[in-house]
């Protein structure tokens, strides 16, 4: 598709998200064997998410990990985990440049493993 007919669609999912074998992996251990209100990890992977993308003609997704989070109650896991799905969602900008403006957007903030210069937060 050209760079105008992606434009020419215009929708854009403020509301997606996307998983990894890590991720999961990470949440089953911590006890989460399901993510809230479903009962199965989905699969997910940005070819299938793409042709959704396409069938439904939205332009740009917005991204973020699914729940329950990165909070399993450790910071320096947290912190890893973080890294983990900043870094696949870096790479999925970088892979689909006529998306990436919105699908780098992922917030994660990790209170407790880090501190405020004005106090917590």
């Amino acid at each position: 598709m050209t760079a105008e007919a992606e434009e020419a669609r215009g929708l854009i999912d403020v509301h997606s998200h996307f998983l990894t074998d890590h991720y999961v992996r990470a949440a089953i251990t911590a006890g989460h064997e399901w993510p809230d209100g479903i009962d199965a990890w989905p699969s997910w992977d940005v070819t299938s998410h793409l042709k959704l993308m396409d069938s439904n003609a939205i332009a740009h997704s917005v991204l973020s990990i699914s729940s329950p989070g990165i909070w399993f109650g450790d910071a320096a896991q947290s912190a890893e985990l973080a890294r983990h799905v900043n870094d696949e969602a870096a790479s999925i900008a970088a892979a689909y440049p006529c998306q990436s403006q919105s699908r780098t957007l992922l917030l994660l903030r990790l209170a407790s493993a880090t501190r405020h210069p004005c106090g917590p937060h």
